[in-house]
């Protein structure tokens, strides 16, 4: 998940944020029980121009965060693969 907001900081610049976390499917449904993997809040790196843009920029920054996570944990789950075939994964 995550979240912008545009020119809302002291300096009027832009503000975006994540949150990952594991859940099971039962989340769709209503109350769950989750698990938080990584969260951040952070001044967005470029100057955002706009609601959209300044929520591209926290979809991007979340979406480099997931596919991390997705790759440490295909490292943790296969330790002996090759590290090449876990980065040409998809």
């Amino acid at each position: 998940m995550f979240d912008a907001a545009h020119g809302v900081r002291e300096d009027h610049t832009s503000q975006g944020g994540y949150i990952a976390f594991f859940a099971t499917d039962e989340i769709f449904q209503g109350e769950s029980h989750f698990h938080i993997i990584d969260w951040r809040s952070f001044k967005l790196p470029h100057v955002a121009r706009s609601s959209l843009s300044a929520e591209a920029q926290a979809c991007g920054e979340s979406s480099d965060m997931a596919e991390y996570v997705a790759r440490f944990w295909s490292c943790m789950l296969r330790p002996t693969q090759n590290l090449r075939d876990h980065l040409d994964e998809t």
